[in-house]
Order: C-alpha cells, then sequence, then structure tokens
C-alpha cells in the first residue's frame, strides 16, 4: 500500500505497522544519552505539532536507500480508494439529470438580478 505523507506530500510504500508503539512511546533513534520520542521529534523539527501523540499503530515505511522510516498515523493518508467504495463511486458523485437541471437552475435565480426574494 502507497500512502501520503500530509505534512511534506511524499508518497511512501508500507511495509509494516507497529500496534504497540505510538509517537510519544517510540524513540527516536540518534543519541543514546538523550533520547527523542517522534513526537518531539515532529513538534521540534518538523514544526507538527501532534494531535494524538499516544495514537497507535506506528507506520513502517521505506525510505531513501531501502531504509525503514517511522511515521505517525496521523501524518499519512492511503493513497488510493478500497475497491468497494470505488464501485459505489458512481453513484455517490453522480446526478440524475432532473436534479442536475433543477439545480443549475436554481443557480442560474442567483445569476439574475432581483430573480430572487429573500425572505
Amino acid at each position: 500500500e502507497v500512502v501520503i505523507c500530509t505534512y511534506d506530500k511524499r508518497c511512501y510504500s508500507v511495509i509494516d505497522l507497529l500496534f504497540n508503539e505510538s509517537p510519544a512511546s517510540m524513540p527516536l533513534g540518534g543519541d543514546a544519552s538523550n533520547p527523542m520520542s517522534h513526537a518531539e521529534y515532529f513538534q521540534n523539527k518538523k514544526k507538527v505539532e501532534l494531535r494524538y501523540p499516544n495514537a497507535r499503530p506506528m507506520v513502517a515505511v521505506l525510505g531513501r536507500n531501502n531504509s525503514t522510516i517511522y511515521l505517525p498515523a496521523e501524518v499519512v493518508c492511503c493513497n488510493e480508494l478500497e475497491p468497494r467504495v470505488k464501485t459505489q463511486l458512481p453513484s455517490i458523485a453522480s446526478f440524475k439529470p432532473d436534479e442536475r437541471h433543477s439545480a443549475i437552475e436554481e443557480i442560474k435565480r442567483f445569476l439574475k438580478p432581483g430573480a430572487h426574494r429573500t425572505k
């Protein structure tokens, strides 16, 4: 599954979901003497304040040079609709001709000066 990161609009391939970790609980690799959580990293380095720092899971995605990047679930969104939703999309997004015509006529009333009355 490919996801889009909401803060930088980059696409990543999901490789795993870590249901036992959250942004606040998962330490960021780096300085072992002063560990930083992913929530702190996003707030300090990316200037993105997480609304749900304790929410699980963390999303493991494929980064540069086949490295693994861990992203909070709230900063990623899916790139594709489920097949079930795709099949329902025409009925959700389409209007019947009579509905479309009446909606257009209603809008046209507001385009003619004095054609509509306020109540």
